[in-house]
């Protein structure tokens, strides 16, 4: 009994050491792993500042590889549907007397046209092309409907997907007789400014639900600035992919007076009433301007009525 008891007391305290222990090796482990990640972050830390200075430094060895300068447009007053546009750069080390020749694509275009570059002294060199001018002016959509209180809302006009204004492609080349540069082909885009072609527009929609109607009233809202083109037209475009299924010709009817930098000028106020199409369907304002230009905008507003006010 007595040497039962002893063996019990044994086993007690080998057991309390082996816990001792194991908690030592416990801690020596979680000291070992605090140890391995702070190396970890102190490694990924090296290594990120060793990519950092190593991009840095391509990227020095790029601009030093650069011959040419990034390109400077310079869009001119349209004339008709033409606005003229210079682009100008600066060659390093120009050797003299060296050719220098632009080359520039509409995006989606397959041929290059190019373009002789005229020095403008000390390595500058630009090029004026013809740019075709597209007026995408500001529209503020008015919404009314029947039963409830009007709401305004805001939209700037985008491109309907016809026509991409100013987006160009173009690579340069340089060569003296004996050897030839070439950068690489780069986009550029040209777009003019909107807002100092043509004056914002107003766009009033009042629907009607028995039947389905929408009466429409268009008009230019100028401010005392000058603008390049003048509204001289406006029509509701109904398309069931490309093909043209509807047209509402708004007419103009009557005018408002507003200040512009000329003085007081009668605006007028294109009208009329889109219905009988079926919907959801593509619904565009066309506006039309002199010598032929127009703006093609989707009115989201007219395409699924019934989401929108019923």
């Amino acid at each position: 009994m007595e040497r039962s008891r002893y063996v019990l007391i044994g086993l007690l305290v080998l057991s309390v050491c082996l816990n001792i222990y194991a908690l030592s090796r416990i801690a020596d482990l979680s000291a070992a792993v605090r140890d391995t990640r702070n190396e970890i972050s102190r490694m990924k830390d090296s290594l990120y500042d060793a990519l950092t200075s190593v991009g840095d430094e391509l990227e020095k060895i790029r601009e030093e590889a650069r011959w040419i300068s990034n390109l400077e447009v310079t869009p001119g007053k349209p004339t008709g549907r033409v606005q003229p546009v210079t682009l100008s750069w600066q060659v390093r080390e120009y050797p003299v007397a060296a050719s220098v020749t632009l080359y520039l694509r509409e995006r989606g275009q397959v041929d290059f046209t190019p373009y002789p570059a005229q020095s403008t002294g000390g390595g500058g060199f630009k090029v004026t092309f013809d740019h075709v001018v597209q007026p995408e002016p500001p529209i503020s959509i008015v919404l009314y409907v029947e039963g409830s209180s009007s709401k305004k809302e805001t939209v700037i006009a985008e491109s309907s997907g016809m026509y991409i204004t100013g987006q160009y492609e173009y690579y340069v080349t340089m060569t003296d007789g004996r050897e030839m540069k070439t950068t690489e082909v780069a986009p550029i885009n040209i777009k003019q400014d909107s807002a100092g072609l043509a004056a914002p527009v107003t766009m009033e929609i009042r629907a009607q639900k028995d039947p389905l109607a929408f009466d429409i009233v268009v008009y230019e809202d100028p401010k005392p600035e000058d603008y390049y083109y003048r509204l001289q037209g406006a029509l509701i475009r109904v398309r069931d992919g490309e093909k043209v299924v509807k047209e509402v010709d708004l007419t103009a009817e009557r005018t408002i007076e507003v200040q512009t930098p000329q003085g007081e000028e009668l605006i007028p106020v294109f009208e009329g009433r889109l219905e009988d199409y079926l919907t959801p369907a593509e619904v565009f304002l066309v506006l039309t301007y002199g010598e032929g230009l127009s703006s093609e905008v989707p009115i989201k507003y007219l395409m699924r009525p019934a989401d929108i006010y019923f």
